[in-house]
């Protein structure tokens, strides 16, 4: 960026150096930072005894000059954090042209109050986000991000029969009780979700859960509980397909009241899209060697927290209100 003042500047008033380079010219801020087109305070520019500083930087007396228009121009050196002078000026808009510095395809239009960005990838070749011709923000590779789609068990539909109970846990022996849901071998309970419109279409989701052994991770420790999640998947005019089990067992780690999540089991999402449904169950069997938890009174069960769903988003949100 280029500076350009008067030769007879120490003759003028200051105001009337503060005007010249607020109407004129880009500014510095106090630490030197170069500012387009923002507003230039009275701290920014300041005389110190003989000396003009911008931005903290002292500009020396010059050397050289353009005799024909009788001025000379500054250029701020990042680098050596000084301000160099030039015979010639160059002009602001030829930032605006220079499209090369910013790649081959598209521009950074500065010459207006409007930014215009187009073309432009964040990131590596294979691995970026871009805004689109219509503003969506898109992330490619290794630029998505992830969320969890979450079912919490006061959403839960019980079917009657070898239901899950809510108990008052006494976390940690405090004293002071919440009230979660106990599993005993066998018991079921139903739920639906629906993917959000942010799910990268076609992605695999992975599904575990969060639960906790309450006061019995001790007495419980090593001991598997059979968690598992019964699901169907379809989008819309779709048709749900035959249920499928995912099998998230899980084993106590000894430690009470400790907060313990399983592995994830991953869901082919092929075809699948926004706005899709999964009819689930959730339940805790036994098949032979994944659930051996030994208590079967109640406050000696395992205590479920939540169902998730980890799941890939490539944008913020859905283009249209029906279709990715």
């Amino acid at each position: 960026m280029k500076y350009r003042f008067s030769q007879r500047h120490t003759d003028d008033t200051i105001n009337r150096l503060f005007k010249e380079i607020e109407d004129n010219f880009p500014s510095t801020d106090k630490n030197g930072t170069v500012k387009i087109k923002g507003d230039l305070h009275c701290s920014s520019i300041y005389i110190d005894g003989d000396s003009l500083y911008i931005g903290g930087v002292k500009i020396t007396a010059p050397t050289t000059m353009d005799k024909n228009a009788n001025n000379v121009y500054l250029k701020y050196n990042k680098d050596k954090n000084k301000f160099d002078y030039e015979d010639t000026p160059t002009d602001l808009t030829t930032h605006a042209a220079d499209t090369t510095t910013h790649g081959t395809t598209g521009a950074i239009v500065g010459i207006s109050d409007a930014q215009t960005l187009t073309n432009k990838k964040f990131g590596g070749a294979s691995h970026y986000s871009e805004f689109e011709a219509d503003g969506t923000l898109a992330m490619t590779g290794d630029a998505t991000v992830w969320d969890d789609m979450r079912v919490v068990p006061g959403s839960f539909d019980r079917p009657g029969v070898t239901d899950p109970t809510i108990i008052a846990y006494d976390v940690n022996g405090g004293g002071v009780s919440t009230y979660l849901w106990q599993f005993q071998k066998n018991a079921i309970a139903s739920f639906s979700i629906q993917v959000p419109h942010n799910y990268k279409s076609g992605s695999n989701i992975y599904v575990h859960i969060h639960w906790t052994p309450g006061p019995n991770g001790s007495a419980e420790n090593g001991a598997t509980v059979g968690w598992k999640i019964d699901y169907s998947w379809a989008n819309i005019n779709g048709n749900f397909g035959t249920m499928l089990t995912a099998d998230l067992s899980d084993a106590c780690d000894g430690t009470n009241h400790k907060h313990q999540m399983t592995p994830d089991v991953s869901i082919t999402g092929t075809d699948k899209g926004i706005s899709s449904m999964l009819i689930c169950n959730v339940k805790r069997t036994d098949t032979g060697t994944d659930d051996t938890w030994a208590g079967t009174a109640s406050g000696s069960l395992p205590l479920l927290l939540e169902i998730d769903f980890h799941y890939e988003i490539d944008t913020v949100g859905s283009r249209q209100r029906t279709a990715k």
